[in-house]
């Protein structure tokens, strides 16, 4: 029996690229975590006479977190159309 997979591999792919986008996305959130947890010591810890280098040394704020959580999202959503468009040129079937 003769079976066309290519709408299942192409529900697997974005399946897959979800997944990725979504782990890729949760490293995000755990680094910008660890990121307001250490500048929170050193806020505490440092003199007052640092915290205007602390503010300007503190790069992860809401504007560039949106940044990269938008990168995150075009690249894997980019390379999930190049590899639909590459396996368009295929068609796919199993055999037994």
């Amino acid at each position: 029996m003769d079976k066309d997979y290519n709408e299942l591999v192409a529900f697997q792919t974005r399946r897959m690229f979800n997944v990725l986008a979504k782990k890729m996305l949760m490293m995000l959130e755990d680094l910008k975590a660890e990121h307001q947890i250490h500048f929170d010591k050193l806020r505490r810890n440092s003199p007052a006479s640092f915290q205007a280098v602390i503010e300007q040394a503190d790069y992860l704020d809401d504007a560039k977190f949106a940044h990269l959580r938008k990168r995150i999202l075009d690249s894997t959503g980019e390379s999930f159309r190049e590899i639909s468009d590459e396996l368009e040129k295929y068609s796919l079937h199993l055999r037994r």
